[in-house]
């Protein structure tokens, strides 16, 4: 889930820990690498109560090419229409990033587990407003099952290879 009003909460910080902060600046008018690569690949958007915390942030919208999930649950699995997409898929391995990590994305994890699949938790891409649930929550996924990966690792495995013409995108994230 990346809900607006939770989002604005959360900020990164030297230490790549999360913080509460209320002064989060406007970065609307960055520039955003070109990821047209990365429409390709199968991803399932959910959004936790959207009409009390928000939608999905403006800078995200371009990327969702499925119906936005929305859920009351805190893991996904709570969402009957989730797994059935994810089960229509075929897909087996999960990669998920949102917040918060020690609610929606424990949740959901442990839930992806139970039914079988393999799932891979970018732990730079996870947040929650108190850094100690946050690292809580990866401890805690890692010793249940739950693979945990860095957008790096995860951008350069679906590359694969280094004369792909997107490898130069990814160059501008990871400089």
């Amino acid at each position: 889930d990346r809900v607006k009003r939770v989002f604005g909460y959360l900020s990164k910080m030297d230490s790549g820990s999360i913080r509460y902060r209320t002064d989060i600046p406007d970065t609307s008018d960055l520039p955003i690498p070109d990821f047209d690569w990365a429409k390709t690949i199968y991803g399932e958007v959910t959004e936790q109560i959207p009409e009390k915390l928000g939608p999905t942030r403006d800078e995200f919208q371009e990327f969702i090419a499925s119906p936005v999930i929305a859920k009351s649950t805190f893991g996904c699995g709570g969402e009957e229409k989730f797994f059935q997409t994810l089960e229509n898929s075929g897909r087996k391995q999960v990669i998920l990033c949102g917040i918060e990590t020690h609610v929606c994305v424990y949740q959901t994890a442990i839930q992806l587990l139970a039914t079988g699949h393999k799932v891979y938790v970018v732990a730079d891409a996870v947040s929650s407003r108190d850094p100690a649930n946050k690292e809580l929550a990866l401890r805690r996924m890692e010793s249940e099952g739950v693979r945990l990966i860095g957008t790096e690792m995860v951008l350069f495995e679906l590359l694969g290879d280094a004369k792909d013409p997107a490898f130069k995108s990814i160059l501008q994230i990871v400089k």
